[in-house]
């Protein structure tokens, strides 16, 4: 199995980390994980850190927004793991008695266990986690500002302001002046650690904010819209269309509960 994706430094022991990749996965949480390890070998130097992908066989496997995944092996194939992340999505992975088992086992051996997203929920089945510590989707997610705290304080300041002001964006300008940058140093940043545009990463967080209200909510999308920054209904459905490939209604289709309650 093809583990590396960092190199060794002289006397130091690199931490090996597991990521298994349940059906439907979130990829955007799986992202938001694996950016800490790349920022801290970048940071650094040189690696720290080293992982790999699996799946319970081996085969490839869908993400929830439908990309398919290709594992380096096996979580029986996998060796020498310090820590195993469970990748799960939106819905409740299905558990099969021999994942509990390997996932007992690992514990005993002393390997960390964390999981993304619904992944929690196997943990909890496996006696691994208090069910009172099981918590919802949204609030187990990495959120990058976090993940760049160390790397690069003044995005992390830049990414905390957009979060706090997603009803009512921030000029570019302002959000420059605010962390003491210029707007070229600005989007410089942003190009070097995001490959985006400021403007674009905070657009993606106001639509990222909308889905979650759209699926756990029963706000009419026209609230929802005005909630997120949007100034009008159309721009926010062309948007969100753009960027997830759907109008904003389809995320409640198999919500019909919340389609109802939406509509009084």
């Amino acid at each position: 199995m093809t583990a590396c994706q960092a190199h060794r430094l002289p006397q130091q022991r690199l931490e090996s980390v597991g990521f298994l990749l349940l059906d439907a996965f979130s990829l955007i949480a799986l992202a938001g994980a694996l950016e800490p390890l790349r920022l801290a070998n970048q940071q650094s130097g040189a690696g720290r850190y080293r992982w790999c992908i699996l799946t319970c066989d081996g085969n490839p496997v869908r993400a929830g927004n439908g990309m398919q995944l290709t594992p380096e092996g096996s979580l029986a194939e996998a060796s020498g793991l310090d820590s195993l992340i469970l990748c799960g999505g939106d819905s409740a992975p299905l558990a099969h008695a021999g994942l509990l088992t390997q996932l007992r086992d690992l514990a005993e051996r002393g390997v960390k266990l964390g999981a993304l997203e619904s992944a929690r929920a196997l943990l909890v089945e496996a006696g691994l986690l208090p069910c009172s510590e099981s918590v919802p989707a949204w609030a187990s997610r990495m959120t990058l500002r976090e993940a760049l705290a160390s790397a690069q304080p003044k995005l992390q300041e830049v990414i905390a302001l957009m979060e706090a002001n997603l009803e009512e964006p921030i000029e570019l300008d302002d959000l420059a002046s605010f962390i003491e940058l210029s707007r070229r140093q600005l989007e410089r940043l942003f190009q070097k650690y995001l490959h985006c545009s400021p403007s674009r990463y905070y657009l993606k967080l106001r639509l990222l904010r909308a889905r979650q209200l759209l699926r756990q909510t029963a706000l009419p999308v026209v609230q929802v819209a005005s909630g997120c920054g949007f100034l009008s209904p159309q721009n926010f459905s062309k948007c969100y269309r753009e960027h997830f490939g759907i109008p904003p209604s389809n995320e409640r289709l198999d919500k019909p509960q919340l389609c109802r309650a939406a509509m009084h």
